[in-house]
């Protein structure tokens, strides 16, 4: 028999309150989806046989009937997560619990990385789509198993309609990709700003409870986003967060967004290099952090004001959003030894303003630079879901 609008709605709305919130009853589940309990457990219980969802008995001291909890399969719900910063484009597939496809043969994250720089619009989406289906291929998994491919880039996007207004790492304006991608992909695409898309991620990650979690990004750009209970902050244009763009020197340099002085022009790696090798022919800006190298004069100045310049974007975010949790991504955060120690001791012995001494959380990224890849990805399947559950209330 053939199931109408409204079966088959309600089916992922069960399945995406399991994916959302597993461990759960299936009381639990009747509450977040207002479906019935007869109906609830028909839905489950086909899951269960299809191999969508698993269920055990919670462990229990007391007496009487255990709980039994569901769990989702990891493989049920899956999505592609794509990357791509002018130059480099990563791919990967997202399981249903917001992680990273593994490699059979190797057991590691199965990522893949294309250097491209200076894509055009349509060698991108081609180019998206063929690592999508290289890495379906190799799990064994038909591109109908996919619910959706996320794209997480720089610039101001209107996530919604998915058109890239303006990238300047790209190059591009008013480029209606996520259209390119599904007439290319046949799928359903979300397309939104990359250092959104690492803030979700950090804050699916279920290890912490955060109100407010803020993300502040610190590498060959300067970028902040907000999560509060849940919801990105967005603003009006889906640019709340550049604060990479805020005036720190009126005498300062342009920057490429036409103002003078922002954060950015001084802060990001290829300054720091550029700095340096006035005094040294490094290769990198992390070998200014290398202990050999910040002995000189010159290094230990560009290091400590590279400190003091990410302890006061810190400053910043704590005013503006007084948030509960920090995450700060970066190459340098993340590989460089005791640096992400050393800003966030100078930040609170030196930037924090006595006022909002407050129990704040500092944290490093868990997600080694994938962020953007993961969080896209659970984005597109939210974003699927949610459409879904639409349809259902409208039926």
């Amino acid at each position: 028999m053939k199931k109408n609008v409204k079966d088959v709605s309600s089916n992922y709305l069960v399945l995406n309150s399991i994916r959302l919130h597993y461990p759960v009853a299936r009381n639990e589940i009747c509450a977040i989806t207002e479906l019935s309990t007869p109906s609830v457990s028909r839905i489950v219980n086909k899951f269960i046989e299809d191999g969508c969802v698993k269920e055990y008995e919670a462990d229990s001291t007391g007496v009487g009937r255990k709980t039994k909890l569901l769990d989702i399969e990891e493989m049920a719900v899956l999505t592609a997560g794509g990357e791509y910063d002018g130059k480099t484009l990563k791919a990967a597939i997202i399981d249903a619990k917001g992680r990273l496809i593994r490699c059979d043969e190797t057991n590691s994250q199965c990522v893949t990385a294309l250097e491209m720089p200076g894509a055009s619009p349509d060698e991108l989406t081609r180019a998206i789509f063929a690592e999508v289906q290289k890495l379906i291929a190799r799990k064994g998994i038909g591109i109908d198993k996919l619910f959706g491919i996320g794209v997480a880039m720089p610039g101001i996007i209107e996530n919604e309609s998915g058109v890239v207004r303006f990238s300047a790492s790209l190059s591009w304006e008013n480029v209606p990709f996520k259209a390119m991608l599904e007439k290319v992909s046949k799928v359903h695409c979300v397309i939104d700003n990359d250092i959104k898309a690492a803030a979700y991620a950090e804050y699916s990650s279920r290890d912490y409870n955060s109100k407010i979690t803020a993300l502040l990004y610190v590498d060959e750009g300067i970028g902040s986003a907000v999560i509060v209970d849940g919801v990105i902050l967005r603003g009006i244009t889906n640019s709340a967060g550049e604060i990479g763009h805020i005036t720190h020197d009126v005498m300062g340099m342009l920057c490429g967004c036409g103002k003078i002085g922002c954060y950015q022009t001084n802060v990001i790696n290829s300054f720091l290099l550029a700095e340096a090798r006035k005094f040294s022919n490094i290769r990198s800006a992390r070998e200014i952090f290398q202990p050999q190298i910040r002995k000189n004069t010159w290094a230990r100045r560009i290091a400590e004001k590279y400190i003091h310049n990410v302890a006061r974007l810190l400053d910043n975010i704590v005013c503006v959003y007084n948030p509960d949790t920090i995450i700060i991504l970066g190459e340098l955060i993340n590989d460089v030894p005791m640096l992400f120690e050393e800003v966030c001791e100078e930040y609170r012995n030196n930037s924090a303003s006595s006022y909002l001494q407050y129990p704040l959380s500092i944290k490093k990224s868990k997600y080694n630079g994938h962020s953007p890849l993961i969080g896209v990805g659970v984005l597109a399947s939210e974003k699927f879901f949610r459409n879904v559950a639409q349809e259902n209330q409208n039926s």
